[in-house]
């Protein structure tokens, strides 16, 4: 009997957990889209897509995915040792995700995407050295387009 009112409680947890998730994801989400962005980006004469077409589509797929996640906590309650990894896991990427801001404030663009794929590769378990030397290196060339090109 104390065994499912534990479990009770876990997937109550989870479910609060999910809600707020969803309320500051989402929430953020439809601010980005329907004032954030019609405000304050602006359409120039461009040739192609328009400025605000790709934030406006990342904060709809963030929206979306934050709607999943809370529908799939409805439905199947996380456990708890799993949603202690993933807060720690987001608390490193915030982290890792200042640190390449000060970065790119201090050295510029390429060496900030630099750390942030590096640092975020090793957050999410990448271990092989080849691997995570690719993929920060990758990062940094991304980022040397990026200025290259004047995007």
């Amino acid at each position: 009997m104390a065994k499912e009112h534990e479990r009770i409680d876990i997937s109550r947890r989870s479910l609060t957990t999910a809600s707020v998730e969803f309320v500051i994801v989402g929430g953020a989400s439809l601010i980005f889209v329907f004032w954030i962005a019609p405000r304050y980006i602006a359409s120039g004469s461009n040739l192609g897509l328009a400025p605000d077409m790709l934030p406006i589509a990342c904060a709809v797929a963030i929206g979306t995915i934050a709607t999943i996640q809370f529908v799939r906590a409805v439905f199947v309650p996380a456990r708890t040792d799993a949603k202690r990894r993933n807060s720690a896991l987001v608390l490193g990427l915030i982290i890792a995700a200042v640190t390449s801001c000060l970065v790119i404030d201090a050295f510029g663009l390429i060496a900030g995407g630099a750390v942030m794929t590096g640092s975020g590769a090793l957050l999410l378990g990448e271990r092989r050295l080849l691997a995570l030397v690719a993929m920060t290196a990758g990062g940094a060339g991304v980022m040397f387009l990026v200025v290259w090109s004047g995007l």
